[in-house]
């Protein structure tokens, strides 16, 4: 019942967290709902205020298109006016130089020709007039042109920055977008592990109920049992109370003839132990150790006995206080039972109301993804509307900016790759002297370089011999280690074996002891033969004495034995110790004198490291086998015996 209480206050605690989790997610929401309708509203006022904007930008459009029209039309005139003006003007200048050319005519002839030069003079003269005229005009037409062109410019620079501003609020509310996404994602995988434990309450519940219902099961079956019982007993008692009124004075005359026998008996013992105090007596006189008991065993025995006794009471009354505690805690059982029930009524409707607020959250979401898909749509409208009308706006104004700047930008165009052509043709000079200079510089470093890899290979070389040798120097203090090693397990097992044969020879000694106990046991119980069977025990005890001391005396032979053999392992330990090291002394002093002749051959510094460094292997070589002799001298089983 605590185990279920426990449990039952886990579930209540994990769903207070829960809850509180639930509430903390609705607040979350409605802040999400809350900015999410802010935004949608300022979005929608944007949204105006750029379509006016853009109808505006629409009609300036247009208006700008008409003019620049009307404007190409004029022009188009003047240009073919003033190509014929051109052409009457050649024709003009031919007939004047062809006049002049001609023969003298006659008096008519002059006059006619006079008046058509004077005829021809004044058209020409208002050609000139109309020309200039055109041409002031033409002028006030390209200045007109150009202030439509700084006005293009000007309104294409607006329209650029609001086109970034815009781009710079879509992308805001695209981040906001995902923001909200990413919200409402974590807020999906919190309910789906709200909902996983709910689910495993639910279980844990069910688990819980089941149990409970067990419980009850089995008490309300103990219960009946108990009745049932109590009722047949007090039916047989009814029944056959006379049948046990005589059943219990038959059992009291056959306890009163029993009670008398145990006092005979106890008699008769009391005479046997006066009997054996005497034999007792008698054999101390004789000075012959036996293992008799005596009164203060006996004593030691009733004592036992009553004891006994007294537990059997205490055994009773016991039983007695457990029946009364358990019906105490059936009883509390019941009333716990109870309380669980109805703490899991509470629990269910708690359960309940949270399923209800999980299907409100749901109910939430969803409002919340149909809010996000339309927000993504409108923006997606938005996109395209925007890509549209930026893609109407560049066309007419690239239109328009490409046939007046045509000339111009493949004349700066010509000037501009001439001017690259040269800086290129500079800087690449500039880059192969540059590359030229590395490579002579790569070249010296390269001499030096493989220079010094022949020296650091002949260093390397030199390296790996002598790390090779401490190798196999190494591999052969291993196996010496592991030869001593072995060495230590013999002897441990040797010692194994001594214990083994000492246990069995304390083991020999009780089975002695106890036979011993037997037969002062058999001296008890005989009455009639106690001289015989005295004779026998003392022949007994000096065949057994006379075993004890063939086993001690074979105990200080094994002993000795092993004294011998300690000392001949501890020998031959020595001299393969004392082996090993003149040996590893006399490799080390080849060594030392190898390394000195490379040293001097080769003229190379670094030979008072290299002979510290060998040096300090020999110290450590020396200290290595110190601490084996010091281990084997510890951990030998022998010392204690030498």
């Amino acid at each position: 019942m605590e185990k279920v209480q426990e449990e039952l206050e886990e579930a209540k605690a994990e769903i207070e967290k829960l809850q509180c989790n639930l509430n903390y997610k609705e607040c979350i929401i409605n802040q999400l709902s809350s900015t999410n309708d802010a935004q949608r509203v300022e979005n929608s006022e944007k949204l105006r205020n750029l379509e006016e904007v853009n109808r505006q930008l629409m009609l300036s459009l247009d208006e700008a298109n008409a003019e620049s029209r009307e404007k190409e039309l004029k022009l188009e005139a003047l240009v073919e006016e003033t190509e014929n003006l051109k052409a009457a003007v050649s024709v003009l200048q031919n007939k004047r130089a062809g006049v002049e050319n001609g023969d003298n005519s006659p008096t008519e002839r002059m006059l006619g020709g006079g008046d058509l030069v004077q005829e021809l003079e004044d058209k020409t003269r208002k050609l000139e007039d109309e020309f200039k005229w055109k041409v002031e005009q033409f002028r006030h037409l390209e200045e007109a042109h150009e202030k439509l062109r700084d006005q293009l410019s000007s309104s294409r620079n607006e329209w650029d920055m609001e086109k970034s501003s815009l781009v710079d609020e879509i992308s805001r509310l695209q981040t906001s977008l995902d923001d909200g996404q990413s919200v409402v994602e974590g807020l999906k995988s919190e309910l789906a592990m709200v909902k996983q434990a709910l689910e495993n309450e639910e279980s844990k519940r069910k688990r819980l109920e089941g149990e409970v219902s067990e419980m009850k099961m089995s008490l309300e079956s103990g219960t009946n049992e108990r009745w049932e019982g109590k009722m047949e007993m007090e039916c047989s008692t009814a029944e056959n109370g006379d049948e046990e009124i005589a059943d219990l004075r038959h059992s009291l005359r056959v306890k009163e003839m029993e009670y008398k026998d145990v006092e005979y008996k106890a008699k008769k013992l009391e005479k046997e132990n006066q009997e054996i105090l005497a034999s007792l007596k008698e054999l101390q006189e004789a000075q012959i150790p036996r293992a008799v008991p005596t009164p203060s065993s006996w004593a030691k025995l009733r004592g036992k006995l009553k004891s006994l006794e007294q537990i059997h009471r205490d055994c009773a009354a016991n039983l007695k206080a457990k029946e009364a505690e358990w019906r105490c805690q059936s009883e509390k059982l019941s009333r716990e039972l109870n309380q669980c029930s109805s703490s899991l009524k509470i629990k269910d409707g708690a359960i309940e109301e949270l399923k209800k607020e999980l299907d409100d959250c749901n109910c939430n979401l969803t409002q919340l993804k149909m809010q996000n898909e339309e927000l993504s749509l409108m923006l997606q409208l938005l996109r395209s509307e925007v890509s549209e009308s930026e893609c109407d706006k560049e066309g007419g104004l690239i239109h328009l900016m490409g046939q007046l700047e045509k000339a111009r930008e493949e004349k700066l165009s010509m000037i501009k790759e001439l001017e690259e052509a040269t800086e290129k043709e500079r800087q690449l000079r500039d880059e192969l002297q540059q590359v030229n200079d590395v490579i002579d510089t790569i070249d010296s470093e390269l001499t030096d370089v493989t220079n010094q890899g022949s020296e650091l290979e002949y260093e390397l070389q030199r390296w790996i011999s002598l790390a090779e040798r401490l190798k196999m120097q190494f591999d052969e203090s291993q196996e010496i280690r592991k030869e001593l090693e072995d060495s230590l397990i013999a002897q441990a097992q040797v010692e194994e074996m001594f214990n083994r044969e000492a246990e069995e020879k304390d083991r020999r000694i009780s089975n002695l002891e106890q036979q011993i106990l037997l037969m002062d046991e058999e001296i008890r119980i005989g009455e009639d033969d106690e001289d015989q069977e005295y004779d026998d025990e003392v022949v007994g005890r000096d065949q057994d004495e006379e075993s004890l001391h063939g086993t001690e005396d074979d105990d200080e032979d094994d002993r000795l034995h092993l004294d011998l053999l300690a000392r001949e392992l501890e020998l031959a330990i020595l001299a393969h110790i004392t082996e090993e090291r003149t040996r590893m002394h006399q490799q080390s002093l080849q060594e030392d004198g190898f390394y000195h002749e490379n040293m001097r051959l080769d003229g190379l510094d670094g030979i008072d490291a290299m002979c510290s460094s060998k040096e300090n292997a020999d110290q450590q070589n020396w200290a290595m086998n110190k601490t084996v002799e010091s281990t084997i001298d510890e951990r030998s089983p022998f010392r204690v015996l030498n």
